[in-house]
């Protein structure tokens, strides 16, 4: 089995150095000297990118560790707990175990089991990560993830930049997907040049939850019908990007008036801006209200009763928020501050 960069061959030696910089162009700051903490489960894809990170780690003058929680769900969850120790000892990598009881979890805050998995195991990565003092938490997520994301995004209605898939790296969590542009098949053609052998989870076989029906049917349905569909999807996930960049520093020198817990947009403002701006505006400054989805309907609606000058008229969001149409332009606030 290969433990050193230079003892790669070269594809993969580049594959690994193409990583390095995938993470650097996400953050926008080199490696040198930071802390990364992997989310290790065992499987393939957080498996290649334990090792990826393994064999630039002297290269780089990084740090590496890993963390690993079983959710006591399945019967080879153990197994797979002695596997990550071993795979950790072996190259002499940190690592932080746990465990949790999703099934009371699932049942104490009545969300799904999948959700409920989620939740807890980013809860306890963010709080390693945190005592740990990690710069960064890197997962495994890939291409063929990115894939499904898109498609469950586009089958919620969500609208865009969002429908080009999960963020490549999220600022507030210190979350990084360096994978996020491989392949399925990548990896595992990595895994087996560098001799590693790895877990497979089988509940990632079980068609009643959506994202494996999406993963196990529609994905490979797709690249039937078009062989560039990742690449189609890895194109789409660029343009996000880019236009998410674009939205971000328009809409933040877009100026609003805050006051008693609601934000305010004048009428002067609103008249300089296309349709396509205000919504959204009217969104971001939802979503910095709290929890609840800005409806798409709903948005429209709100946009529209602006544009008939419509008074005092106002359309409620999920979260307990709402938008009202005001003489001087439209307030936002949630029920505490309504008026």
């Amino acid at each position: 089995m290969h433990t050193k960069l230079q003892d790669l061959p070269p594809k993969w030696a580049r594959f690994c150095l193409d990583i390095q910089s995938f993470i650097e162009d996400l953050t926008g700051e080199g490696i040198k000297g930071r802390k990364f903490l992997v989310a290790f489960s065992g499987g393939p894809d957080s498996l290649a990118l334990l090792r990826v990170m393994d064999f630039i780690k002297a290269r780089s003058g990084i740090s590496i560790a890993a963390v690993h929680l079983n959710h006591m769900l399945r019967d080879e969850a153990d197994t797979e707990k002695d596997f990550v120790l071993k795979v950790c000892t072996g190259l002499g990598i940190s690592l932080k175990m746990g465990k949790s009881n999703v099934k009371s979890f699932a049942r104490a805050t009545n969300t799904g089991i999948e959700e409920a998995a989620r939740i807890i195991r980013y809860n306890f990565v963010r709080a390693v990560a945190a005592r740990q003092r990690a710069d960064y938490i890197l997962t495994g997520h890939h291409l063929n993830d990115l894939a499904e994301d898109v498609l469950m995004r586009m089958v919620r209605g969500t609208g865009w930049p969002g429908l080009s898939g999960m963020t490549g790296y999220d600022r507030d969590r210190k979350l990084v997907r360096p994978l996020l542009l491989t392949p399925k098949k990548t990896i595992l053609d990595f895994l087996g040049a560098v001799g590693q052998e790895y877990m497979i989870d089988k509940s990632n076989e079980d068609k009643s939850f959506s994202r494996n029906k999406v993963r196990l049917e529609l994905v490979p349905l797709l690249e039937e019908i078009n062989p560039g569909f990742l690449k189609s999807v890895a194109n789409l996930w660029k343009l996000g990007r880019i236009d998410g960049e674009h939205w971000e520093s328009t809409l933040k020198a877009i100026p609003g008036i805050s006051g008693d817990g609601a934000r305010y947009l004048s009428r002067k403002t609103l008249e300089h801006l296309s349709r396509a701006t205000r919504l959204r505006l009217y969104k971001k400054i939802l979503d910095e209200l709290g929890p609840g989805q800005g409806l798409f309907d709903n948005l429209m609606e709100l946009d529209e009763l602006w544009q008939q000058g419509t008074g005092n008229k106002m359309i409620r969001f999920p979260g307990e928020k709402f938008g009202k149409i005001i003489k001087k332009g439209i307030m936002f606030g949630t029920s505490k501050n309504m008026t």
